[in-house]
């Protein structure tokens, strides 16, 4: 048992940094994806910082307690759901509440991105795992 509670500390630092830097992959492809134009929309010229809020809002959080352990990525940026979403969202077209026009985001950019980054969070965890089992061997 004495070695037991030094690879349970060595398996959560491990697991820890492996998911780390994985998610920190994911999050970042998140960002560039959320930058890329929209399907409608934004050939005016003007830009409302709209892409940029919604990228700069992406956030990794690493969970290893007993109940739960992986990570999780939200993006808390202004019209994040909107630009994901496959109906947009409508607005007035250059400010005229007579004209409305209905602007289409990136559907499926972020849980697209997401799922594809997550195999690399898999095998983190399973990298980090067979070091604890590794260490307890020898």
């Amino acid at each position: 048992f004495g070695r037991s509670s030094a690879v349970e500390r060595k398996l959560r630092l491990s697991l820890r940094r492996g998911i780390r830097d994985a998610a920190k992959g994911i999050a970042e492809n998140v960002k560039d994806e959320a930058r890329k134009p929209g399907v409608t929309g934004g050939r005016s010229g003007r830009s409302t910082g709209l892409r940029a809020g919604v990228a700069s809002g992406v956030r990794t959080q690493i969970m290893t307690s007993a109940a739960r352990e992986g990570v999780r990525i939200t993006s808390s940026g202004r019209m994040a759901g909107a630009w994901q979403a496959s109906y947009g969202w409508r607005h007035p077209l250059f400010g005229s509440r007579r004209s409305w026009y209905r602007q289409v985001g990136r559907p499926g950019y972020f849980y697209s991105t997401v799922g594809a980054g997550s195999p690399r969070v898999r095998a983190a965890v399973e990298s980090a795992m067979r070091e604890a089992s590794d260490s307890l061997k020898g």
